[in-house]
């Protein structure tokens, strides 16, 4: 193997390692929850919506090329009942539920977020 090859191969391990390592910090740090890959998704879809100050319907999280209809909807009913996520009605049209993270709940993801940039520094 060439140098610069087993150096791809290290770097690979070590980036394999990184997430392992980030994946149980965030079981760790969010204990009380047991995310699914779905809710973990909606989440950081919320806090990225949260943060563009965006509103974000229950529907656009709908749209999600990686996650199915049916997974997000039960994701977010799931979250809501945990008190993770606040739903509003859209006063302009009742059809429309407006959803983002509950405000302590979004802090506790911004400081994961942040210890988890820190590890891949």
């Amino acid at each position: 193997m060439t140098d610069d090859a087993g150096d791809a191969k290290r770097a690979t391990l070590a980036y394999a390692r990184h997430l392992l390592a980030a994946d149980g910090m965030r079981r760790m740090l969010l204990a009380e929850h047991r995310f699914s890959y779905a809710q973990w998704h909606i989440i950081l879809e919320l806090f990225i919506s949260d943060e563009e100050q965006r509103l974000t319907s229950i529907t656009d999280l709908t749209f999600s090329p990686v996650v199915a209809r049916s997974t997000i909807l039960k994701g977010v009913a799931d979250l809501a009942a945990a008190g993770l996520v606040i739903r509003k009605a859209d006063p302009g049209d009742a059809r429309r539920i407006y959803i983002s993270l509950e405000p302590t709940f979004h802090d506790r993801v911004d400081a994961l977020l942040m210890r988890l940039m820190e590890m891949f520094r």
